[in-house]
C-alpha cells in the first residue's frame, strides 16, 4: 500500500512538472522540445507510468507513452511566426535577423518601414523554405539597397517554399541581380516565389537590375518593375540565363533601360521563360529588344508592348536571336520604335519566331525585320489595325478600339493613357467650359419623363 501510494505522488509530480514545461514550449513556440526541462519532465513522467504500471496494467501504459511521443512529434512540428518592426515593437527590428532565426516552414511578418544593412545584400534568405510577408504590401514597406547593395539573396537552394511577398526594392545595387539574386549555380536549383513586388531605381552592372536568374525555377507573379537598368550591358529588369526556367506572370515593366540586349528583360543559354499577361511600356535599349531578348525558348502571351524602343538598331519591342522556338500569342504592338526596321518583331540569324492572333499598329519605321535568314512566321488571325486607344466622351474615358469610340460618338487617342482626355465637367450641358444660366435652362426646358 505504501508504495503504490509512493508511486502516485511521483506519478502526480512529475506529470504537473512536465506538463508546465511543454505549456511553456507550446506558448512561445520557439526552442526544441527536449530542452533539459522538457526532457527532464518527460523522463519522470514515463517513470512515475512505469511505477504506476503495477496499478494501471501494460495496456493502459502502452497508451500512455503513445500519446507522449504523439505530443512530442505534434509540438516539434509546429511552424513559427516571427514578426519584425523598424521602430523596435516585434520580435526583430531587422529581417536578417529574424531570417536567422527562422526555420524551414515559418513565417516572417515585416510592419510598414525602410529596411536596409551593412551587410553586401539586405536579406539573405539561406536557403530557407520560409515565407517573408510585409504586412501592408509594398506601398508601405521598403528594402532600401542605399545605391550599395543588393536587396535580397537566394543561393542556397531556395524552393518554391520560399516566397517573397509585397516589399518594395529599393535602390539597390550589384553585379548581376541588384534587386535580386536568385542563383542555383553552386548548390544546386534555386527556385524562390516573388509576388507582389514593386522593384524600383535597381542598378547592376553586369546584368539583371531588378533580377537575375540562373540555374533555377523561380516564379515572378504581379510585380512591378520601374526604372531599372543595367547601364553596359542586358537586362535593364530580368536577365535569365543557365538552365532555368523562369515564369513571369501579370508583371508591369515601366521604363527600364540596357544597353545592348533587352530594355526589360534579356534570356540567354540554355533557359526558357513564360511571359504571360503583362504590360511593357516605354521601355528602352541601345541595340537590341527594347522590352525583350530572346535567345531561348519562350512563350510570350496575352501581353502589351506600348512605346518601347531600340535606338540604333532593331526590335523595338522584341529581338529573337538563334537558340529556341518563341511563340507570340494575342499580344498588341503599339507606337514602338527602332533605329532600323522591326520596331515590333526582330528576328535575327537563325530565328523563327511565330505570331498569332496578335495585333499591330502605329509601329515605326515597321512592324518586322529579320537578317541571317532568320524569319518573323504570321501563323494567322493577326490584325494590323484597329489598336486600343483611350475614347473620350461626355461621361468619362474608357480603352477602346477606334471603331468602338466612334460608336459613342467619342474623341480617340492613340494613347491607352486617359490623361489626354478633357476634364468632365458634369453639369456643363452646353459644353462651353461653365456651369452657368444656360445649363440651367436646358435643365428646365428638358424637365419631364424621358420619351
Amino acid at each position: 500500500s505504501s508504495l503504490v501510494t509512493f508511486c502516485f505522488r511521483i506519478s502526480c509530480n512529475a506529470y504537473t512538472s512536465a506538463t508546465r514545461a511543454v505549456i511553456r514550449v507550446l506558448h512561445s513556440g520557439r526552442g526544441a522540445l527536449f530542452s533539459k526541462k522538457v526532457g527532464g519532465g518527460l523522463f519522470y513522467l514515463l517513470s512515475a507510468a512505469s511505477c504506476a504500471l503495477l496499478k494501471i496494467g501494460e495496456k493502459t501504459m502502452k497508451l500512455l507513452a503513445t500519446t507522449v511521443f504523439t505530443l512530442t512529434i505534434a509540438t516539434a512540428s509546429f511552424a513559427d511566426t516571427w514578426t519584425v518592426d523598424d521602430d523596435g515593437k516585434a520580435d526583430f527590428n531587422n529581417i536578417q535577423d529574424a531570417v536567422d532565426a527562422a526555420s524551414d516552414g515559418d513565417e516572417i511578418l515585416v510592419m510598414p518601414g525602410t529596411y536596409t544593412s551593412t551587410s553586401s545584400e539586405v536579406v539573405n534568405i539561406l536557403g530557407k523554405e520560409i515565407t517573408l510577408r510585409s504586412v501592408d504590401g509594398h506601398e508601405t514597406t521598403t528594402i532600401d539597397g542605399e545605391n550599395v547593395r543588393r536587396g535580397i539573396l537566394c543561393d542556397t537552394g531556395e524552393t518554391e517554399g520560399t516566397v517573397i511577398d509585397g516589399f518594395t526594392i529599393w535602390r539597390c545595387a550589384g553585379d548581376y541581380g541588384a534587386g535580386m539574386k536568385i542563383d542555383g549555380i553552386s548548390n544546386g536549383d534555386t527556385s524562390p516565389t516573388v509576388q507582389n513586388c514593386f522593384f524600383s531605381q535597381n542598378v547592376a552592372t553586369g546584368g539583371g537590375g531588378a533580377i537575375f536568374s540562373r540555374t533555377s525555377s523561380s516564379k515572378i507573379l504581379e510585380c512591378i518593375f520601374k526604372w531599372n537598368s543595367c547601364p553596359g550591358q542586358h537586362g535593364g529588369a530580368i536577365y535569365t540565363m543557365y538552365n532555368s526556367s523562369m515564369e513571369v506572370l501579370g508583371c508591369t515593366f515601366y521604363a527600364n533601360t540596357s544597353y545592348y540586349y533587352g530594355g526589360a528583360i534579356y534570356g540567354t543559354n540554355n533557359a526558357e521563360i513564360t511571359i504571360l499577361n503583362c504590360d511593357f511600356s516605354l521601355n528602352s535599349v541601345q541595340q537590341y529588344g527594347g522590352a525583350i531578348y530572346l535567345g531561348i525558348d519562350a512563350i510570350v502571351n496575352q501581353c502589351s508592348f506600348v512605346a518601347n524602343d531600340s535606338a540604333t538598331r532593331t526590335g523595338g519591342a522584341i529581338a529573337v536571336s538563334a537558340g529556341g522556338p518563341v511563340a507570340i500569342q494575342e499580344c498588341v504592338f503599339s507606337l514602338n520604335t527602332s533605329f532600323w526596321d522591326g520596331a515590333a518583331i526582330a528576328a535575327l540569324t537563325g530565328a523563327h519566331p511565330t505570331y498569332y492572333n496578335s495585333t499591330f499598329c502605329n509601329n515605326s519605321p515597321s512592324d518586322f525585320y529579320t537578317t541571317g535568314g532568320g524569319t518573323v512566321d504570321d501563323l494567322g488571325l493577326n490584325e494590323f489595325s484597329g489598336c486600343p486607344g483611350s475614347c473620350c466622351v461626355q461621361t468619362g474615358c474608357s480603352v477602346l478600339t477606334p471603331d468602338q469610340c466612334d460608336e459613342l460618338g467619342g474623341t480617340f487617342l492613340t494613347s491607352t493613357s486617359c490623361l489626354g482626355c478633357p476634364t468632365i465637367c458634369t453639369g456643363d450641358l452646353d459644353t462651353d467650359g461653365d456651369v452657368d444660366i444656360d445649363d440651367l435652362l436646358l435643365l428646365i426646358g428638358a424637365w419631364g419623363v424621358c420619351p
